[in-house]
């Protein structure tokens, strides 16, 4: 996963809106929208709310503990 994803992945972990991350990263929220696909499909999940459920850790009917560090797809990250 590229270090721009990863950064907007950890914002949305933090509670940040995709307006907010636009502006705290200085590029378009249709930039932010585009990472946010790209974190979708290597992350596997589909809706915001569930990417957010996984890095945090939430366990919903399972005992899934993810921390962000510890997901592959953060593992190494390239420069965007």
């Amino acid at each position: 996963m590229r270090a721009a994803e990863a950064a907007v992945a950890r914002e949305l972990a933090k509670g940040k809106t995709l307006r907010d991350i636009a502006r705290i990263r200085s590029v378009a929220t249709d930039t932010v929208r585009g990472q946010l696909r790209l974190i979708f499909e290597k992350s596997g999940v589909h809706r915001q709310v569930d990417l957010v459920r996984l890095l945090s850790g939430s366990r919903t009917g399972s005992s899934l503990k993810v921390r962000l560090e510890n997901l592959p797809m953060f593992g190494k990250q390239t420069e965007s």
